[in-house]
């Protein structure tokens, strides 16, 4: 029994070692820890700003380039046909609309101050 748990001792430490050695001797690449100075001496690139960004040539809202035009909604009205009664089964329609909803009914569970504090 001693060898046993002897044996299983050493295999659960090998096991740690190994693992172990193997997070130590891991190369990663950016996981050097920077301090926040580090940060804010970082340089900025200046702001160019280019005559294409300035040009009325560009963005000049009265040109035809750039207007949008709105097209009317066509206009929705009943026709002849939505209301012909021969093109749809109104039976059919009319058994789903007739359905009644049942009344509420409260029951004990509901209204019991055991369950609800």
């Amino acid at each position: 029994m001693k060898t046993r748990s002897l044996r299983f001792n050493q295999m659960i430490y090998t096991t740690m070692f190994v693992v172990l050695f193997l997070i130590v001797n891991m190369n990663v690449d950016g996981a050097e820890a920077s301090v926040a100075a580090d940060l804010e001496r970082v340089a900025e690139t200046r702001l160019v700003v280019e005559d294409w960004m300035v040009s009325e040539k560009y963005w000049d809202i009265s040109s035809s380039a750039s207007t949008v035009e709105k097209e009317a909604d066509p206009v929705s009205g009943i026709e002849s046909w939505m209301l012909d009664e021969s093109k749809w089964d109104i039976k059919l329609f009319r058994s789903i609309v007739v359905l009644n909803d049942e009344t509420l009914k409260v029951e004990d569970w509901m209204i019991n101050k055991n369950l609800w504090n």
